[in-house]
């Protein structure tokens, strides 16, 4: 719907919107954990549903827009190529991409969780640690996609997310035999880590989302990746809660594993559906969709100068799965 040269500053300022608004829903929730109160906690769900009734409201006033802007010629031609259902690259790396996305059932189910019955740290430390993720996610993304320019730059991404998706799980197992300011602290920096993963995770996913899609049916693309996405994240409540909860230590090491193994099976997975675009799609076209992305502004948080149309902020407390 936007130009090449506003789709990177508008999603900064979509990524940082978002993540403010998740930021004051942390606050709110702190207060009402402050108040020890359950009648206070029940009325959060309230409060949520007139939250949303308004945003429904204002939704209703923004301008109607074109979301169609191609001209009667274009509609005329017939996408060429075979859809992204018969690219089993693109289906692996985007299910990988899901399974890596958990981080975000660490961060919202399972650490908080494990906090409230498994350490002795205060429950008014989940506001303060959703504050921490947001704020990060606001001032920190520009930082972590520095240098994510392609394939292999985002692989090396994809690395470094999992390794602190992995250290997170090594110091939140072992808040299970300390007390007091060492919990709360151990807590805290394994939720400073799943941020981290999450936000070199976010970088590489744009660009694979942009080297790895045929322009020429980015919406086909974006559908598969939904579907392949969701398969891959979708088990990780229950069996990522199951785990951690009634296997202890080997429950959270297997968890880790879990990401390990997809981090290996992301790489052939990548070259795999490089391979398809390299067979089905023009090198002129190829090239024309990567020079159309434009530079992201200095001092703007956004991801990588590889954005493409269409992308979606990634997804906070998850929003489903990206923020």
């Amino acid at each position: 719907m936007l130009p090449p040269d506003e789709r990177v500053k508008s999603r900064a300022y979509m990524y940082s919107a978002l993540n403010v608004g998740f930021t004051l829903g942390s606050l709110i929730g702190g207060v009402a954990l402050a108040f020890r109160s359950n009648d206070v906690l029940h009325a959060l769900p309230w409060f949520t549903a007139v939250v949303f009734l308004v945003n429904a409201a204002a939704i209703t006033r923004l301008p109607r827009a074109a979301h169609d802007d191609r001209t009667p010629e274009d509609r005329k031609l017939k996408v060429a190529g075979p859809g992204p259902l018969r690219n089993p690259g693109w289906l692996l790396t985007t299910f990988f991409c899901g399974v890596f996305w958990t981080n975000q059932v660490l961060l919202n189910i399972v650490i908080p969780l494990w906090l409230v019955e498994e350490t002795d740290a205060p429950r008014v430390l989940l506001a303060f640690l959703f504050g921490t993720n947001t704020v990060m996610c606001i001032f920190l993304p520009m930082a972590a996609a520095r240098g994510v320019e392609d394939v292999p730059t985002a692989l090396k991404a994809v690395r470094i997310s999992s390794t602190f998706f992995v250290i997170s799980c090594l110091i939140t197992l072992a808040t299970h035999d300390t007390v007091g300011w060492t919990t709360i602290a151990l807590v805290w920096l394994g939720h400073v880590t799943v941020t981290g993963a999450e936000l070199y995770l976010s970088a590489a996913s744009w660009s694979f989302e942009a080297e790895l899609m045929d322009p020429r049916q980015r919406g086909a693309y974006q559908g598969a990746d939904e579907l392949s996405s969701t398969l891959g994240r979708v088990w990780a409540p229950a069996v990522y809660t199951y785990l951690a909860m009634n296997w202890g230590a080997a429950g959270w090491l297997v968890i880790a594993g879990i990401i390990v193994v997809a981090t290996i099976g992301v790489h052939p997975s990548t070259r795999l559906a490089r391979r398809f675009l390299e067979q089905h799609v023009p090198p002129d076209v190829l090239a024309d969709a990567r020079a159309s992305n434009s530079e992201p502004d200095e001092g703007i948080a956004v991801g990588p100068p590889s954005l493409i149309d269409g992308d979606e902020p990634v997804p906070g407390p998850n929003s489903g799965p990206l923020r």
